[in-house]
């Protein structure tokens, strides 16, 4: 182990801290700031691309065995459908690859000082919302549904309405964070 990184995080701040300053956002890393936390958003998020991949690539598959099917009575439509098919699935299949490193960018960074959420999706947006604990003066961890209680995933809402949604355990996140900000 090196001996710039210690059990309070600090070598995991700083070299955050180099990642936001290399894209000329501010710094992030504040005096005597110890990391407590880092979490991802919770996998739900990856169930209904995953089935809408599994459904296109199936019906391009479809339309493959369709064209093989027709090739030797009618060449046009089986051209047409091979064509139709094998583009649906490179499509499809890059579609999905490049959603699951997009969306692989999310995290939950609780600090002493304040709690951080980066959201950065490949070449759309790059979202850093951070919230201080001088201006916050509650945390609110919600779960709207019963499948939400079920797979243990919610809301966590601050003082100043933001919101952080796809939260795993949002109920110890939120205990936690009160524990940084001395309220329990």
């Amino acid at each position: 182990m090196h001996e710039q990184q210690t059990s309070n995080g600090t070598f995991f701040l700083s070299k955050l801290d180099q990642y936001w300053v290399k894209r000329a956002i501010k710094p992030v890393v504040m005096p005597n700031e110890r990391l407590l936390s880092v979490s991802h958003e919770h996998w739900i998020k990856y169930v209904f691309p995953s089935f809408l991949y599994v459904a296109l690539t199936g019906t391009s598959l479809l339309l493959l065995y369709f064209a093989a099917l027709f090739a030797p009575s009618v060449l046009g439509v089986a051209l047409f459908l091979f064509i139709l098919g094998v583009t649906l699935l490179f499509v499809t299949h890059h579609w999905f690859f490049w959603f699951l490193l997009a969306e692989s960018q999310a995290h939950i960074i609780i600090t002493n000082k304040r709690v951080i959420h980066i959201h950065e999706s490949l070449l759309w947006r790059e979202e850093m919302v951070e919230v201080s604990f001088e201006k916050m003066k509650t945390v609110e961890a919600h779960k709207r549904n019963i499948f939400q209680s079920v797979l243990n995933y919610g809301t966590l809402q601050f003082e100043p309405m933001v919101k952080i949604r796809l939260v795993s355990h949002p109920g110890a996140l939120a205990r936690q964070i009160e524990q940084a900000m001395g309220m329990i």
